[in-house]
C-alpha cells in the first residue's frame, strides 16, 4: 500500500483507557467549544451532526457528519458538535497519543474518509465500540493492548487510504455469483461452455467476449478456467490433497490433464509451485491492471 501521506509508527500509539466507546446524545444537544490535547476518531452510528473544528493553525472548518464517514482530530484543534435535531444521535469515538516521531505528519493527515459498510475500517470502529471498558471497569494489559493494536491498525488505514474494492461491469459482477452458485451446488468446479455463461447473464456470447477481454485481457472460457487454476493454486498451497484430488476437486479430471493447464498458466508443474509458490505471471497481452482485476474476479467466484 502506498501512501502521499506519512505513516504514523505501528508501535508508538496509546489509548487512554476508558476514553472510547460509543455516547448517545439527545435531540438538539451541543458539545463544546472544547481543546483537544490527544487524537481523537469520532464517527456517526446513527444520526448526524455538525463538526467545527479550529485547527492549532487558526483554519476553521465545518464538517456534517453522517453514518458512513470517519473523523480525525488532532491535539491542539478546538471542536464544537452540534447533534442532529431530528431524533437522537449515536456517536463512536477513540482518543490515543502517539509517539512525536509517529505525530510528525499529522497536519498533512486527511480530516475525514469515507467508511463503506463492510469495509475492514468499519469492522474496527465496530470492534473498538464492543470492546470499550464498561464505567467503572478496570481493562486488563491485555485487553489494552488488543485495543492499542486495533485503533492503531484504523490509524493506518486511515491514513494511507484503504484499498478499493476491485470493481466489474455489471455483468461481470452477475457472472462470478451464478459460476459461484453453479459450483456450490455441482460439486467440482466443472468447465462451463461460452453460450451458457453468456445465457446466465442474458447478453450475447460476443457481448460478454468483449466484456472480459476488457476487463480481463482473456475471453470468458479461460477466465473461467483461470478461478479453475486459482483454487487448485490454493488448494495446493493450504491442503494435504494429492496432485490428483486437487485435479478432482477443481474439475480438471487426471493430475496429467492439471499439470500441463497450470503449467501453462504459472509456468511451473503444480508439484514445483506447492513447494515454493509465487504469483501468476500475466498471461500473452494483459496488462497488470488486468491480471489484477482477474485475480479479484477469480477470488470472488469462490467466495461463499
Amino acid at each position: 500500500m502506498t501512501s502521499s501521506y506519512p505513516l504514523p509508527d505501528p508501535f508508538g500509539l496509546a489509548c487512554r483507557t476508558g476514553a472510547w466507546g460509543a455516547f448517545e446524545y439527545p435531540s438538539g444537544s451541543t458539545f463544546g467549544p472544547v481543546r483537544l490535547d490527544d487524537f481523537e476518531f469520532v464517527w456517526v452510528i446513527s444520526g448526524e451532526a455538525t463538526c467545527t473544528i479550529v485547527t492549532s493553525d487558526g483554519v476553521t472548518r465545518t464538517e456534517h457528519l453522517t453514518p458512513g464517514l470517519l473523523l480525525l482530530v488532532c491535539p491542539g484543534t478546538v471542536q464544537t458538535y452540534a447533534w442532529s435535531e431530528h431524533g437522537p444521535t449515536v456517536h463512536g469515538f477513540v482518543h490515543f497519543r502517539l509517539a512525536d516521531s509517529a505525530a510528525a505528519g499529522a497536519k498533512s493527515w486527511p480530516l475525514v474518509r469515507s467508511v463503506e459498510p463492510g469495509s475492514t475500517s468499519a469492522a474496527l470502529c465496530h470492534e473498538l465500540v464492543r470492546l470499550a471498558p464498561s464505567a467503572g471497569a478496570v481493562l486488563s494489559a491485555d485487553d489494552l493492548h488488543t485495543m492499542e493494536a486495533v485503533c492503531t491498525l484504523l490509524l493506518r488505514l486511515f491514513v494511507s487510504g484503504a484499498p478499493p474494492e476491485q470493481q466489474h461491469p455489471t455483468h461481470l459482477v452477475h457472472l462470478e455469483q451464478w459460476i459461484s452458485a453453479q459450483w456450490r451446488a455441482a460439486g467440482p468446479m466443472s468447465p462451463l461452455p461460452l453460450d451458457q455463461l453468456a445465457a446466465a447473464v442474458n447478453v450475447s456470447p460476443g457481448h460478454l467476449s468483449r466484456l472480459t477481454r476488457a476487463a480481463f485481457g482473456v475471453g470468458p472460457v479461460a477466465a473461467v478456467e483461470a478461478a479453475r487454476l486459482h483454487r487448485a493454486a490454493a488448494l495446493l498451497t493450504r491442503s494435504n490433497l494429492t496432485v490428483g484430488q486437487v485435479a478432482d476437486a477443481c474439475g480438471f479430471g487426471s493430475p496429467f490433464y492439471l499439470s500441463r493447464r497450470f503449467r501453462a498458466a504459472f509456468g511451473r508443474p503444480p508439484s514445483a509451485y506447492r513447494r515454493d509458490p509465487t504469483p501468476r505471471p500475466p498471461l500473452a497481452g494483459q496488462t497488470p491492471g488486468q491480471a489484477a482485476a482477474l485475480a479479484s474476479w477469480c477470488a470472488r467466484t469462490q467466495s461463499p
